[in-house]
């Protein structure tokens, strides 16, 4: 066990430089069985990390470890250059599990209000930052509201709001979106990249569209091992077999588009008529070509183009071309 004083400096030593959370080939064995495996990066303050796996692969096992709730049985793991084990550490990080376990028979400002002076903060801190909480997380207004009466998506609020309201520097998020519908999806991302001096966020979900689009990198787990890591694009390069594509709507002389699209290096997916509109899908020659050049092509050789698309990710499609490869099950 590491001395206070080299604590103190370790903690110094990673605020200096960012980093909330560091992990150096991490694994955790549970007897027999390794749940996970050489878990290794650097999330730092601001930054929104992802954990990417299927159901077993050891993304809560990883979370746990980050919020000390069980100590890893090999590599090294700081929370701002501490054992998570140890009180300092938890006192930062805020933990929204799969499932929360929320007190059912609790109001919802009592039991927030509760956890903030839990965390130690004094009786006028704990309200000013239930009622920050409440605010970021929309739950205004349903202070008073019994939480088993709550549905499944306003609960989910009410724990990402008790994992909020001592402004953590580290937030371990494990599904936190699920029962929320699309609109409430979308107002919790928004909320994410919204959040005053953001703190460092892992986030573990099955919405890899989402993924995509929250997060600066992602860690890809499979059967405990790390597969992949990096940026979304480095990710989905890693994973491999799957092509980026657009999908452009067209009006005019169907030769004439396309003889431009194939002499500007673009490959045509399918061709879908409707109407006398032609929906084109296409891949372009290199994976950071977008198609503002090709649609000007267009345009001069007399084509009507009408609605230009992109898919927002290939993370996700690359993600089930690899495992199903593989032949695994979930």
């Amino acid at each position: 066990m590491r001395s206070r004083i080299a604590e103190g400096a370790a903690e110094d030593t990673a605020l200096s430089h960012g980093i909330v959370l560091s992990l150096q080939r991490v694994g955790h064995q549970y007897g027999t069985r390794r749940a996970l495996e050489g878990a290794s990066g650097q999330v730092r303050r601001g930054d929104v990390l992802g954990l990417v796996g299927r159901n077993g692969a050891g993304k809560t096992t990883l979370l746990r470890s980050c919020a000390g709730l069980i100590r890893p049985t090999e590599g090294r793991l700081e929370v701002v250059g501490r054992d998570p084990y140890d009180l300092a550490a938890r006192a930062v990080v805020g933990y929204l599990p799969e499932d929360p376990g929320l007190p059912r028979e609790m109001r919802v400002a009592s039991y927030v209000f509760h956890m903030a002076r839990l965390s130690g903060l004094s009786r006028r801190t704990a309200r000013q930052r239930m009622q920050e909480s409440l605010r970021l997380t929309a739950l205004e207004g349903l202070e008073r509201r019994i939480i088993g009466r709550l549905s499944r998506g306003y609960r989910q609020r009410v724990a990402l709001c008790q994992a909020l309201v001592h402004r953590p520097q580290l937030l371990l998020l494990d599904e936190p979106t699920t029962g929320m519908d699309p609109v409430q999806i979308d107002a919790f991302h928004r909320m994410l990249r919204s959040l005053d001096q953001r703190p460092a966020i892992v986030l573990s979900s099955h919405n890899l569209h989402h993924v995509a689009e929250v997060c600066d990198s992602v860690l890809v787990i499979e059967h405990g091992r790390v597969v992949a890591q990096g940026t979304v694009s480095e990710v989905e390069a890693s994973l491999g077999g799957v092509e980026r594509e657009w999908s452009l709507e067209l009006r005019g002389d169907e030769q004439a588009a396309l003889l431009t699209i194939r002499a500007a290096g673009w490959q045509v997916h399918s061709i879908v008529e409707a109407k006398g509109v032609r929906r084109v899908r296409l891949a372009p020659p290199s994976e950071d070509q977008d198609p503002a050049d090709l649609v000007r092509q267009l345009i001069l050789s007399g084509v009507d183009v009408i609605r230009v698309e992109g898919d927002r990710s290939n993370l996700e499609p690359a993600f089930i071309s690899r495992f199903t490869e593989t032949g695994s099950t979930t």
